[in-house]
């Protein structure tokens, strides 16, 4: 029984570990933001509950629109190239957060957010459909999975944490964010 478990415990090759750890990197800066984000929006930034949803849906708007052209951009430079370009765009914009303090900022880098994370959402699942082989695809990507879940977890962990610290610590914790992307 203990064999058995242990066999489920390790990813199916070093790639898929190495995927692993990444999607791991990435849940944990996103769930970072994302645990403390409606906190941020109104207290930092001072925005009401109505322009939070309005912002989010706007931004939600335009992931759906960019959602086609994100993929022709990915088949036409590559997922792997795509998917790093997003990391850093979505790293930089997270610099960016702290910095807000109006309604069209928020919209604007929401938007600017929205559309990056479409791209590397693409990019990333075309890049591990590609480099996984065929035989190991569906085990690697339930390891992939559990691995976002575990780094969201990780992150709303810090993000709760800066809210317990108040707004100034809760100002600043976008630049885990960052970091972690």
């Amino acid at each position: 029984m203990l064999t058995a478990l242990k066999n489920y415990a390790t990813p199916p090759s070093t790639l898929a570990g190495r995927l692993s750890v990444q999607s791991l990197l990435f849940a944990s800066g996103d769930g970072t933001f994302l645990a403390g984000s409606a906190v941020f929006f109104t207290l930092v930034v001072g925005l009401s509950l109505a322009e939070v949803g309005i912002g989010l849906t706007i931004a939600a708007i335009a992931s759906f629109i960019v959602a086609v052209p994100m993929g022709k951009l990915v088949d036409h430079f590559g997922p792997k190239r795509m998917w790093t370009l997003s990391a850093a765009m979505q790293g930089a914009l997270f610099l960016a957060w702290p910095f807000i303090d109006s309604f069209p900022e928020y919209v604007a880098l929401a938007v600017a957010m929205e559309v990056a994370g479409t791209l590397g959402g693409t990019a990333h699942g075309a890049y591990v459909i590609d480099i996984l082989p065929p035989a190991e695809r569906v085990e690697s990507r339930a390891y992939l999975y559990s691995a976002l879940n575990v780094g969201f977890s990780i992150g709303a962990f810090l993000g709760a944490g800066a809210i317990a610290f108040g707004t100034e610590a809760l100002r600043w914790a976008p630049i885990v964010s960052a970091v972690l992307f």
